[in-house]
């Protein structure tokens, strides 16, 4: 099963190795000087497909700001989209990443790159420490007798 954490660290990992800038998962305090990428994860929904399967759907956001250099945010926003333009390994996963959206955005520090990466996977759903213990203790038929008769 895999958690949010390890959705994130992966994907700062993967950023990490590719830019080396700094990478926050936590808010960000004014002031920062350099190129940095801002990572969170969007509206997650988790949805019953089964009795033992759940479908995942969320949103990764990746936020970069640098120091004003418009043809950096472009640069940055198509090597993202190379980036992560098919499948990410996590854990022993692999997630295919699709539909991605690449917005540049102006606020009144500046201008940032906003990317968008819908996720969706499906997980067996994790059983309660009582559902375990209850099933266990379940004993299940171990043959079945009919009585028939038959009427004219």
């Amino acid at each position: 099963m895999l958690t949010y954490t390890e959705i994130i660290e992966e994907f700062t990992r993967t950023l990490r190795r590719e830019f080396g800038y700094d990478i926050f998962t936590s808010s960000i305090n004014q002031g920062f000087d350099s190129k940095c990428f801002y990572v969170s994860l969007i509206d997650p929904k988790i949805e019953r497909i089964s009795r033992t399967l759940v479908s995942h759907n969320l949103t990764i956001s990746i936020k970069y700001f640098n120091n004003g250099e418009k043809m950096n945010l472009y640069d940055v926003g198509n090597r993202l989209q190379d980036l992560f333009n098919q499948t990410i390994k996590i854990k022993d996963r692999v997630i295919t990443l699709s539909n991605n959206e690449l917005t540049f955005l102006r606020d009144e520090v500046g201008e940032l790159l906003d990317f968008l990466l819908p996720i969706s996977y499906t997980d067996k759903l994790k059983k309660t420490k009582e559902q375990v213990e209850y099933e266990d203790s379940l004993e299940f038929m171990k043959e079945i007798k009919i009585n028939s008769e038959v009427i004219q």
